[in-house]
């Protein structure tokens, strides 16, 4: 076996390890510290702008892939392309805010002074979920290259074979 051989087996096993913890560690943390109130949350969930799969496990996840993998091979400009990647997602979350994503000024059946508290508590929401997101993945990618780097030390100490 090789030190690339090692560092890919280490690779792979910490992949996968990133898949599923962070994205319900972010899911609770939001949703704990929501105040979306029930009533609000069914009427969101009834004009479909909360709750379903907009792709943000998959985009979570490969922020996860694309932070540990910078980190991990070492890449020499590699906070560069984190940086870059950030800042891309700044953007097109600020545009897509602003020009897609609008919510209604008011809404049949609610009162005006309930639905803008409704308004508050779901941009409230929306940006906790990005904030903590974000940070959740920046720190998982980190943790991960640091656990994959002691894996591929561990692989080599232990197996002689490793050159």
């Amino acid at each position: 076996m090789t030190i690339q051989i090692a560092e890919i087996i280490a690779f792979v096993i910490i992949l996968i390890l990133m898949w599923c913890p962070v994205g319900k560690v972010v899911g609770w943390l939001v949703k704990s510290s929501s105040k979306i109130k029930e009533r609000d949350r069914d009427a969101f969930e009834d004009i479909g702008i909360i709750g379903g799969d907009s792709g943000g496990k998959w985009i979570g996840f490969m922020e996860r892939a694309l932070i540990f993998t910078v980190l991990f091979w070492g890449e020499e400009k590699g906070y560069m392309i984190i940086t870059g990647w950030l800042a891309f997602k700044v953007a097109s979350k600020w545009a897509a805010w602003q020009h897609i994503v609008r919510v209604p000024e008011s809404m049949e059946g609610f009162p005006q002074r309930d639905w803008l508290r409704a308004r508050w508590a779901w941009g409230s929401y929306q940006f906790t979920r990005f904030i903590v997101g974000t940070a959740a993945n920046i720190v998982a990618g980190f943790f991960g290259a640091g656990v994959g780097k002691i894996i591929v030390e561990v692989l080599i100490k232990n197996c002689p074979s490793i050159r």
